[in-house]
């Protein structure tokens, strides 16, 4: 999380200060978050499936709990984004307020429904990965 952080930084140019460091803060509690979340799924499946290999529990733990961790970190980064642009509000930005009204509120309407295709679709595609990795057939 360190590495990509500070190479996130240098790729946008910006310098490591008090903000970009409590976006660090953030970024190690996340990364620790789904570290957790991943051990939990791999001690669940060997309990729960002793005679599996170890590579195919990796493999299934990590696209099981893919979908989840990706759409939280996509749904807190939009909406922190969003709550950022909206609150900084000035003269120069006065031209990008009715752009975010508008996609905060058809994020509202129409984003449950988004999200429920989007989370069915990654996961028919990621469904499939370990079957690929480990050369099983397809169902």
């Amino acid at each position: 999380a360190l590495i990509g952080g500070v190479f996130a930084l240098a790729l946008a140019g910006e310098t490591l200060n008090v903000s970009s460091m409590i976006g660090m803060v953030a970024l190690f509690g996340v990364a620790t978050r789904n570290s957790l979340l991943l051990i939990s799924r791999y001690q669940h499946l060997m309990h729960d499936q002793p005679h599996r290999d170890l590579a195919e529990i990796a493999v299934s733990g990590a696209c099981d709990r893919l979908v989840p961790i990706l759409l939280t970190a996509l749904a807190v980064g939009l909406i922190v984004s969003l709550l950022q642009a909206l609150t900084q509000i000035n003269e120069a930005t006065l031209s990008f307020l009715p752009k975010l009204v508008a996609i905060s509120a058809s994020l509202m309407i129409a984003g449950p429904w988004i999200l429920g295709l989007l989370v069915d679709y990654l996961q028919r595609v990621l469904n499939g990965i370990p079957d690929a990795i480990l050369g099983l057939p397809a169902p």
